[in-house]
């Protein structure tokens, strides 16, 4: 069953991904994967990612530990995503930063964030509410699909 793809972060935000995943799933969300850790399998990334009707990546104040390609795996993760979106019209793709830009002392990232709300387009959600509870209500009516009644 397709639902939303809860992207991995760094250890420092697993509380917030917590909490964001457990709203997801009592609003009805079917959310995946459930685990609160990165196993290094990126080719289980892109499967996921690629199983997911949306994504829903959460960043943070810091870039990351480097992994592939010398990106974090937020960085990664969200690459990934782009490149469905891309190959997908119907694919959503939601950022949360649930801070100011204004916070970020690290230039990666903020150069990161930079260039995410720099390059906005159909199908990419950028969110800075503090409210996982708000998020996850925009999320909901964002992936919405409507059905239209028919009548015999």
């Amino acid at each position: 069953m397709a639902g939303i793809y809860l992207a991995f972060n760094s250890s420092y935000l697993t509380d917030i991904r917590t909490n964001l995943f457990n709203t997801l799933v009592k609003s009805g969300q079917h959310v995946f994967p459930s685990d609160l850790t990165f196993n290094s399998d990126t080719n289980s990334l892109s499967e996921n990612i690629n199983n997911a009707t949306a994504s829903l990546h959460v960043l943070g104040l810091e870039y990351g530990e480097i992994h592939a390609n010398n990106q974090s795996l937020e960085h990664l993760q969200y690459l990934l995503a782009i490149e469905k979106l891309k190959n997908n019209p119907d694919f959503k793709l939601f950022i949360w930063f649930p801070y100011s830009i204004n916070e970020i002392t690290d230039k990666v990232q903020h150069d990161f964030i930079s260039d995410i709300r720099n390059n906005i387009s159909r199908g990419i959600n950028f969110s800075n509410t503090l409210s996982a509870i708000q998020l996850t209500d925009d999320l909901r009516l964002s992936i919405k699909t409507e059905t239209k009644e028919t009548f015999d």
